[in-house]
């Protein structure tokens, strides 16, 4: 399908801006999602919008750290933080080399909670643990350290872990105060076979900020 033909599937002319791209899709999901239509044969024509609104929007538009807003960590005051004291290689180490499972759990919770963005050096390699707990751990941490740049491992992470992994991912995207990072993670979502998977992230790509 050449570039053209996207603007037709989704019922805009070429010279849409991005946010009438972005304004026509929604209104789109709304109509044509299965779980929204009650209609599973409409489960084709939202994969076609689908794949459309990728491409113009998610695939065209590569997105750098400049684009997402920083948010402080919400943990409080630093004074009242008790991980302060802990320093962040140290953490890291234990939760890259730690040989219990219990190690790099505390040590993954304990970078989540650091306030420190830096915490995603290690972090981004604890979501290849061979442990399911110590990568949920890695990604709750990631959500609460508001890590935009993980958009991507994180997108590989939910593609191929299971519904519980699955729904972490979609947890620590919502704790984004912006969602415009992580589209490809929620069109995933709204394609997946786990119906409680799919309505999470219809959830949250329709009242998210991801659209505009």
């Amino acid at each position: 399908m050449n570039r053209r033909n996207f603007f037709k599937v989704l019922n805009i002319q070429e010279t849409a801006t991005e946010e009438e791209i972005k304004n026509a899709y929604r209104k789109l999901v709304k109509k044509y999602h299965p779980d929204l239509s009650g209609n599973k044969k409409s489960s084709d024509r939202f994969l076609e919008i689908n794949h459309a609104y990728k491409n113009l929007i998610v695939n065209e538009k590569p997105r750098t750290l400049v684009d997402f807003p920083v948010k402080n960590s919400p943990i409080g005051k630093k004074s009242s933080n008790p991980w302060k004291n802990y320093d962040v290689f140290a953490l890291g180490k234990l939760l890259t080399s730690g040989k219990s499972l219990s190690i790099r759990v505390f040590a993954a919770r304990g970078l989540g909670n650091s306030g420190k963005k830096s915490a995603y050096a290690f972090l981004r390699k604890a979501l290849y643990d061979k442990n399911e707990i110590v990568v949920k751990t890695a990604v709750d941490a990631i959500g609460s350290l508001q890590i935009y740049q993980a958009a991507g491992e994180l997108g590989a992470v939910f593609v191929r872990g299971n519904k519980k992994t699955k729904e972490a991912v979609l947890k620590a995207v919502e704790r984004m105060n912006n969602h415009e990072a992580f589209q490809n993670i929620l069109l995933s979502g709204m394609q997946d076979s786990n119906p409680h998977i799919r309505r999470k992230a219809l959830q949250l790509f329709l009242t998210g900020r991801n659209h505009g």
